[in-house]
């Protein structure tokens, strides 16, 4: 089992990854345009309003901070269950998923919307 000091660095050093690499695609990608990378993964910068996929995607603020809202509800059922889970693969499963939703969180409220990058 981590500790929960451990837990906490892990979260914050991906947020802190996650915000880092999402500064990085504003300033070097075009929007809208296909970096290849990879034959499994491209670069391709979008400013997402919506849930998952772009469904919801209709550029309204009232939506998205409405999103934020549910996303820290989720946030903060997640840190429940991960403060009860015992086992390392669970724990780390849950620090990744916490991780995501917080970068999210942080990005919708800052600008409206969430830069995603990878293709």
């Amino acid at each position: 089992m981590l500790s929960l000091k451990s837990t906490y660095i892990s979260i914050l050093s991906l947020v802190t990854i996650d915000f880092l690499t999402k500064l990085l695609a504003n300033n070097f990608l075009e929007s809208g345009v296909i970096v290849p990378m990879l034959s499994i993964l491209d670069l391709l910068l979008i400013f997402n309003s919506g849930i998952a996929f772009s469904l919801l995607d209709f550029n309204n603020s009232f939506i998205s901070y409405g999103l934020s809202i549910i996303g820290v509800v989720l946030i903060i059922y997640l840190h429940a269950m991960l403060r009860n889970e015992t086992t390392k693969a669970n724990q780390f499963a849950l620090i990744l998923i916490l991780s995501g939703a917080l970068g999210n969180i942080l990005d919708r409220v800052m600008d409206g919307v969430v830069t995603d990058f990878l293709y």
